[in-house]
């Protein structure tokens, strides 16, 4: 089933309104950073102030329960008739509802039906065609970390999508492909898999399942027993792209869409270090643009491209070589 533009907009006003999502939650900036070269990844600056104050669910060892879970707390309000829910039924078994800390307009989110035990990884088949299926029929990107791609709720699988506001400039990219539904695009700065064709869900799974057997360098996620990737869903293809410096649930860090070009400025730490909230907060709505402006205006391309290379798989590194776990 096609979701028309039309229904999108009509079920995530009246979601976001039930949520109670205020207006200055969807003011956000935007600046187009191109590339040096005309094939090398384009890359999209995003601000959002209201964003910066999202909760981080970091990992411990009583992270299992639904203690301060904000996706818990969610579904409690669905369950409660709260009228938040978006295609209610359609994306089983996730829960589609606005995001209470949007990038922008349309920022909505794909929440799992149930807490998990573990930390949120490989997801089952199915949830992944879900995914795969909801970007195609709503005509939106997917984006969804783990713990270690700066999950902010590691224990609670969910997913990230917004319609029209956002376009992930990997999604426009040239596929190099070894004609098995399975590809890599010409300058992406890490080791990363692109699947596409009517079989491309199972591609990417198979590959989510393979990365699990592997032993990641950090310590710390041979511990949790995870080995960290970034998924997209754009475009009618699935981006995969193993993580090599894990990206715990902090601000600052990145995840998925700052990986794949869609990339969010740090204003809470520019805000901490100049101004402070206090006076942020009494700042008027010109004010602030003018400043999240200026500083857009400093971040170069070679600033973000070099911060995404550090946390990706170098394309000739000598203990990691996702082809060759491809070729199984």
């Amino acid at each position: 089933m096609v979701i028309s533009p039309s229904q999108f907009y009509s079920e995530y006003m009246r979601a976001s309104a039930t949520m109670g999502i205020p207006p200055g939650a969807l003011d956000f900036q935007t600046r187009f950073l191109p590339p040096p070269e005309q094939q090398d990844m384009p890359i999209v600056l995003v601000a959002n102030s209201h964003k910066e104050t999202r909760p981080y669910a970091k990992p411990n060892s009583r992270a299992e329960t639904t203690i301060n879970c904000f996706l818990d707390a969610e579904l409690k309000r669905i369950s409660r008739g709260d009228g938040i829910e978006m295609f209610a039924g359609q994306f089983s078994p996730y829960r589609v509802l606005p995001n209470r800390y949007p990038f922008g307009p349309t920022h909505i989110l794909l929440t799992h039906d149930g807490h998990s035990r573990k930390p949120a990884s490989v997801p089952t088949l199915e949830e992944l065609t879900t995914l795969d299926r909801f970007s195609a029929e709503a005509s939106c990107p997917v984006w969804r970390n783990v713990l270690g791609t700066n999950a902010s709720a590691p224990y609670h699988d969910h997913a990230h999508a917004m319609k029209d506001y956002v376009v992930f400039p990997v999604s426009q990219m040239q596929i190099i492909s070894d004609g098995r539904g399975v590809g890599h695009l010409i300058d992406f700065p890490g080791q990363h898999a692109v699947f596409y064709g009517k079989h491309r869900a199972k591609g990417a799974y198979r590959l989510m399942q393979r990365l699990q057997g592997v032993a990641h360098p950090s310590e710390e996620m041979r511990e949790y027993g995870l080995f960290p990737f970034a998924t997209l869903f754009a475009a009618d293809r699935i981006f995969v792209a193993p993580v090599r410096t894990p990206q715990i649930s902090q601000p600052h860090r990145i995840g998925a869409g700052e990986l794949f070009g869609y990339h969010a400025a740090p204003i809470r730490e520019i805000i901490e270090r100049t101004v402070g909230y206090t006076k942020w907060n009494r700042l008027g709505r010109d004010s602030r643009r003018a400043a999240v402006a200026e500083t857009l205006g400093q971040i170069t391309y070679d600033n973000v491209r070099s911060r995404i290379a550090q946390v990706l798989f170098p394309t000739n590194d000598p203990n990691f070589n996702l082809y060759r776990l491809l070729r199984r």
